[in-house]
């Protein structure tokens, strides 16, 4: 049986360590009305665990928010954000975070402006989630100027592409390291906002944040660059031809357009 409890604080050095700007972690837990909260400090072992309860029962938070930063003069700088969804999946270990899902891939979209058209490329990383943190780009999707954050575009057109596989089953949880749009993934990740036009995140997705140019002893923020790298070089690729341009012209109808998809050689890192 599943305990709902946290064991939190004291340990996240070990975790979240860096010499030059040390890391630091917060942790957000979401609880219903009239819930309460207890905490036990364990001194041997040096851990703080809590409980959420109800009528004086443990239950699970609604959700448990893992923010990993590091201080700077104007603001903190946010190196990953991940949410779970019960008290239970709670850990500080971000390896250990993608377990719950059956596969989780990192997409980047970087653009350039290519023969007169601004050209976009969202590779997609795909990482293992045994706790090996193997990981390796799998495809590219080559599109136009969208209306708005091409990001979004590149995000749901990844998604429909994997709920079409055969692989692919709706039972299982699926999760997608972004690095955009920091402020609207709870929303997302709740599906209270649509992630382009009528698109809303499938129930069986989370959205992870992590940001590529920071924070690489993190698996999160390691796949999140492999992306934007692999982004960078099919950009470099595609400008090399000029009759490659039709598969970036202006998106007209983001509906019904069908972007170019570009299978990737398989390089593990």
């Amino acid at each position: 049986m599943q305990t709902d409890e946290l064991a939190l604080g004291i340990k996240f050095g070990q975790v979240f360590m860096n010499e030059k700007k040390p890391r630091k972690a917060n942790i957000n837990i979401h609880i219903m009305e009239g819930d309460s909260i207890n905490g036990i400090f364990n001194e041997k072992d040096q851990t703080f665990s809590l409980t959420v309860l109800r009528d004086n029962k443990t239950v699970s938070a609604k959700k448990v928010q893992l923010t990993t930063f590091y201080d700077r003069q104007k603001k903190p700088k946010i190196l990953s954000q991940i949410e779970f969804r019960r008290s239970s999946e709670f850990t500080v270990s971000h390896s250990d975070s993608l377990k719950r899902y059956s596969q989780v891939w990192a997409i980047d979209t970087n653009n350039k402006e290519i023969f007169g058209q601004n050209a976009h490329v969202a590779a997609a990383t795909v990482c293992s989630t045994d706790g090996a943190d193997k990981y390796f780009p799998v495809l590219a999707i080559v599109f136009g100027q969208t209306k708005g954050n091409p990001e979004l575009y590149g995000w749901r057109k990844f998604i429909e592409l994997i709920q079409i596989t055969n692989q692919y089953n709706p039972a299982d949880r699926y999760g997608l390291v972004v690095d955009s749009e920091f402020s609207k993934i709870s929303e997302l990740n709740c599906r209270n906002l649509p992630i382009h036009g009528n698109f809303c995140l499938p129930e069986n997705w989370d959205l992870i944040y992590a940001t590529s140019d920071s924070g690489k002893e993190s698996i999160l923020n390691r796949i999140l660059a492999e992306s934007d790298k692999a982004s960078t070089s099919v950009l470099d690729l595609i400008s090399k031809k000029q009759s490659n341009a039709k598969h970036w012209n202006p998106i007209i109808d983001e509906e019904q357009h069908q972007p170019s998809i570009l299978p990737l050689a398989k390089s593990e890192s």
